[in-house]
Parts: structure tokens; sequence; C-alpha cells
């Protein structure tokens, strides 16, 4: 049994022999949809959006439709993505212009296709249960002191933004051939790379709100200071991982290794990935030690704003400049994205 599950359970075997039984059908469920995935992948399914293989003209098949459309002009079939028009659910919700609503919504259908995308956006919400049942049964005095100083949703607003904020770094992972339609539509890579941060930063949104509402109902509700420090360094941290996601992301682009379930990064990307995520916490870290030494959380919150705010042009800068790198070593990206 996973350790933290060890502590809850406290030796009662009832306890334990629902815990089991539920990792049991966790196991059995996710094994399930990865035989599924990997059958279909294993019978010839490809991911990749090209239109599928037509039957021959003069098969027994086609023969009815191909009489029926004498003389008639084949068209491919229209898409939202291809069209240059959003759909209206989404056209309601946010004022975009056309080109950039159209690549958010196809961002948005690609997510709810992918499960694991999807669980993995899941999993902010369900740790910080974990963490507070632990607090709870087992008392530390580094939690105790998280708890005091009123930063539990604060941490728990970092581990969400570390989370989510990963796929930042390989934006084109789950695009493979797909990708070569950001150079031939009349689109710019820079719409493109920005309709999936606006995407990625939409999902960390919800997940922030998610959070508070859930520390709302166990009664741990942030004060105000807490709750504003939160969500300005939610949009710092979000700005950082994203402005250097998509330099990476151009310069170093892997597809997403479906038979495998992984992705793999070359050496570089994946230093400075890490040095990225060492400034975040760096910065991050350093601005609530001085605000809980001060013992005033407002502090925090002038310090995130005003990162925040210098983070705005600089996040415009360097998606200008992923473009330009992008529009230059296209060659090499989509070699690298289309191989599989």
């Amino acid at each position: 049994m996973p350790l933290h599950l060890a502590a809850i359970i406290g030796g009662k075997p009832d306890a334990a022999a629902f815990w089991l039984l539920l990792l049991a059908a966790y196991g059995v469920g996710f094994g399930w949809m990865l035989h599924r995935r990997v059958l279909m992948q294993y019978r010839g399914e490809d991911l990749g959006e090209t239109l599928a293989p037509a039957a021959p003209a003069g098969s027994a098949t086609s023969a009815a439709p191909a009489a029926a459309g004498a003389g008639k002009v084949a068209t491919a079939p229209r898409s939202a993505f291809l069209s240059g028009r959003a759909a209206d659910w989404v056209g309601r919700l946010i004022v975009l212009r056309d080109p950039l609503a159209a690549l958010l919504e196809r961002e948005i259908r690609y997510f709810f296709r992918n499960g694991m995308l999807v669980l993995n956006a899941l999993v902010p919400l369900i740790l910080p249960l974990f963490f507070m049942s632990i607090s709870d049964k087992r008392p530390d005095k580094g939690l105790e002191k998280l708890t005091a100083l009123d930063l539990w949703f604060p941490a728990m607003i970092g581990y969400a933004t570390l989370i989510i904020s990963a796929h930042n770094f390989n934006s084109f992972a789950y695009d493979h051939r797909g990708a070569q339609t950001f150079f031939t539509a009349p689109i710019r890579v820079r719409d493109a790379l920005l309709a999936k941060n606006l995407f990625a930063g939409s999902v960390l949104l919800v997940e922030a709100l998610l959070l508070l509402g859930l520390f709302a109902v166990l009664g741990r509700a942030p004060g105000p200071a807490s709750f504003v420090s939160s969500f300005l360094a939610l949009g710092f941290l979000f700005l950082l991982n994203a402005s250097v996601g998509n330099l990476i992301s151009v310069m170093f682009p892997r597809p997403f290794e479906f038979g495998q379930m992984r992705r793999t990064l070359p050496g570089m990307a994946v230093l400075a990935t890490l040095v990225t995520q060492v400034v975040a916490m760096a910065l991050s870290g350093g601005v609530y030690w001085y605000a809980a030494y001060q013992k005033n959380l407002w502090i925090a919150a002038g310090g995130f704003a005003v990162l925040f705010a210098i983070f705005i042009p600089s996040y415009n800068l360097l998606l200008d400049a992923a473009q330009d790198i992008a529009l230059r070593r296209r060659e090499k990206m989509l070699g690298e994205l289309c191989k599989l």
C-alpha cells in the first residue's frame, strides 16, 4: 500500500480491503484503456490529421455513391479549424480574432479527446485531499506552519502550476503531422502558440477555482491576502513557464510516442526546463519567505504583482521570438514531429 494510504488505514481490515479494491479497480480500468489504445494502434489506426484512405473507385461499395454524385465536383469536408471560423459556443465566451478562436477551439477538442491529458489535469485536485488527511492524522511541524501562515492554498496552486505547465515545454507533442497545418494554413505560428498558451492558462485557472472551492468545503478557505497573492503568483508562474516553454517547443520539438506512452526531450530542453522551474521556485519561495518572515502576506501579493507586470511584455517579446525561430527551423521542426 502507498504510505499515505497506510497512514489513513491505521490497521483497520475493512478500510484496507476497501482501498485495496479501489486500487485494483484503478489498475484494471486503466489497463483496459491502455490495451484498447495500443490494440487500435497495432491494427493500423493513425492519429495523424491526414484523410482516411478511400475505397477503390471500381469497388461495389463505392459504385452507388459514385453514380449518385456523377457530374459533381468532389470537395473535402469543411472543418472549423480550416474554415477560419470558430464555433459559436467558443465565440460567445471569448472575443477573439477568428484564426485564434478557431485554434483555441481546436485545443479544447483535442484536450477532451485525450484521456491522459484530462487525467493529468485532475491530479492537482486529488492530491490536496491526501496531503490534508496526512496533516490531520499525523501532525507535522512543517504542515502546521503551512496552516498557521495560511500557505496551504498557495502551495497547492504552485503544485497545480507545476503539473499543468509541464505541457508548455513541448507544446507540439500531440500534433505530430498536424503541425504542418501551422505552416500551410493562413495563420501565424504565433497564433498557434498563443492558442495553446491560452488553453493551458484557462485549464490552470479552472483548476485554481476548483481548488478554492475544495478548500472552502474542507473548511480551509484562504484569507484575502492568501487568495490575492496565490492568483497573482499563478499569473506570474504561468507567464514564466509559457514564455520559456514556447522557445523550447520550437527549438526542441518531440512528438509523443503513443506506443510507449512517453515523450522524450533532448538534454538541452530538459536542462532549460529544470532551470526554469528552479528559477520559478526560487523567486516564489523568496517572496513567500520574506512575507512569512514579516508575517504579512500582502507583501507577497505586492511582490507577485510586480513580477506579473514585468512578465507581460516579456511574454509578448518571447512569443514573437518563438515565431521567428519556428519559421527559420520549420524543416527541422516538422522533420522531428512527422517522423513517427
